[in-house]
């Protein structure tokens, strides 16, 4: 398990806005009134999903855990220390059990730690937007079964928004607007 040394801290931050960026604040009034617990972005590459997640995270009222995600993210255990150092930098001391299973030596059971996250979010007094960005690259099935469970759960106070390329091995049938 990766300890607190090994995050790779970038990773936990939206990217730069890009220097040409055409302002579509529409984009991002639509998302944050609607204020939906799931939010799914899905297009090819270069069309501004992560420019469209950064500043909705910037605008979001209440904490907003940044994780950008990439191939070295399929160790369901790298994974989970990033996951708990990214809503650890957006909401200091608050997922202490979450940043606990974190830093120990396998990962739990997906069902469990859905549970575990949930329960943390519940104890804030404000809102927390997660933000899985490049979540294609993402393809352990223990990894989408956590995603899976913390979507059934839909624990009041977090919403959760994927960036990707395509539609994520999900179970999003039932959440689909």
């Amino acid at each position: 398990m990766p300890s607190r040394s090994f995050i790779i801290r970038t990773k936990l931050r939206p990217p730069r806005r890009p220097a040409d960026l055409v302002a579509r604040p529409e984009l991002v009034q639509r998302l944050d009134a609607d204020r939906h617990r799931f939010a799914l972005i899905a297009a090819p590459a270069g069309y501004g999903k992560s420019t469209l997640l950064g500043l909705w995270s910037e605008a979001w009222t209440g904490s907003a855990a940044w994780l950008s995600l990439d191939e070295g993210d399929n160790d369901p255990a790298v994974f989970l220390a990033h996951l708990a150092a990214a809503l650890d930098r957006a909401s200091p001391g608050d997922f202490e059990l979450l940043t606990e299973l974190g830093g120990s030596a396998e990962a739990p059971s997906p069902r469990l730690l859905a549970g575990v996250l949930g329960n943390e979010v519940l104890d804030l007094e404000q809102p927390v937007l997660l933000v899985l960005d490049d979540y294609q690259s993402i393809t352990t099935p223990l990894i989408h079964e956590f995603l899976d469970e913390l979507l059934a759960q839909r624990p009041e106070g977090l919403t959760l928004a994927i960036g990707t390329r395509r539609d994520p091995p999900l179970r999003l049938g039932a959440l689909r607007a």
